[in-house]
């Protein structure tokens, strides 16, 4: 699934070197308009001081580039990448780490981006294994990935996370 979704970057967006992983989401000077994937609308969300603004994805060279425009008050974000290993699981549920209750259809997560109440200290990237260790699906910090978040709790900013195309 993401590597459909890289071959449409390829294929569609241009090339873009001007990220600096600082959680602070720069339109125009950083951020392309093209790069915004997931726009979401504002205000849709039940519960007050919860909101996904929009999600983008670039990369160049070395690195897949990842972005979130929220705010979250006692909630969790989560981005859930497949990256097309065929290890991934389709039921987040019993995760060793952040589970929850969701399943997918046509993908597989292999990555998860997630934080709660905008603390990234209680939050990262990880990739999930597959491997099942005590009933619990088994979780691993990615490796070699820059992570900054500028959220906080009932505020809104966003996070940036720097992938490398070798822990992929």
């Amino acid at each position: 699934m993401i590597w459909n979704a890289i071959f449409f970057m390829l294929a569609t967006l241009t090339y873009n070197s001007n990220i600096n992983i600082d959680g602070k989401i720069n339109i125009g000077t950083e951020w392309y308009e093209d790069e915004l994937i997931i726009p979401d609308s504002p205000n849709d969300c039940a519960t007050v001081g919860n909101e996904i603004y929009g999600i983008f994805l670039t990369w160049d060279r070395e690195n897949l580039y990842i972005a979130a425009s929220y705010e979250v008050q006692n909630k969790a974000l989560l981005v859930v990448m497949d990256a097309g290993r065929d290890r991934g699981v389709h039921d987040i549920n019993n995760l060793d780490w952040y589970p929850r209750n969701f399943q997918f259809f046509g993908m597989n997560a292999d990555i998860l981006i997630a934080l709660w109440n905008g603390d990234l200290g209680t939050g990262g990237v990880r990739e999930i294994t597959g491997e099942v260790i005590q009933n619990r699906i088994h979780t691993i910090p990615l490796s070699n990935i820059s992570v900054q978040n500028t959220a906080f709790s009932g505020d809104s900013g966003g996070i940036e996370v720097k992938i490398p195309w070798s822990s992929l």
